[in-house]
């Protein structure tokens, strides 16, 4: 049986600029590092327009990624704060790969991009290029083909 889509989304956060800490601190704890039904991949502090944190999430439903939604609906240090939701992924700039954040590859994805796991043969065996597996990877999105 093949695991359904995860689904991800940006979301785009005004919080007060006085519980900016705060409002991180809700959001990594949003993250089910036991079943990764979500996964915070990371939360950036940003300037110079609209919203002053971005979030990159992996979740295992559209019911999970609506829970973030409603959290942050329902959290007084949130002003605003939109979500920009992946349709479909296609592929993973990988020149400046953002430190220390970790991602999620979905079994489907794994199973589906071979290419990736072997580089070539040497005596007839395959040798293989990234020793990852699906799941939660503990490094930068960019570490992995997958993103």
């Amino acid at each position: 049986m093949i695991a359904p889509e995860r689904v991800r989304a940006w979301f785009l956060i005004d919080a007060d600029p006085e519980h900016l800490s705060d409002v991180r601190e809700m959001l990594r704890g949003l993250d089910d590092k036991e079943n990764d039904t979500i996964v915070v991949v990371r939360i950036d502090e940003v300037g110079g327009g609209c919203f002053n944190l971005v979030a990159p999430v992996d979740a295992s439903s559209q019911e999970r990624l609506n829970y973030i939604d409603t959290n942050l609906r329902n959290d007084v240090r949130v002003k605003t704060h939109r979500v920009l939701q992946v349709v479909k992924h296609e592929s993973q700039d990988q020149r400046l790969p953002p430190h220390l954040a970790e991602g999620y590859i979905s079994p489907a994805e794994f199973d589906a991009d071979k290419q990736h796991k072997v580089e070539g043969e040497i005596d007839g065996k395959p040798y293989f290029t990234v020793t990852v597996s699906s799941g939660r990877q503990k490094h930068s999105p960019g570490f992995t083909p997958w993103g």
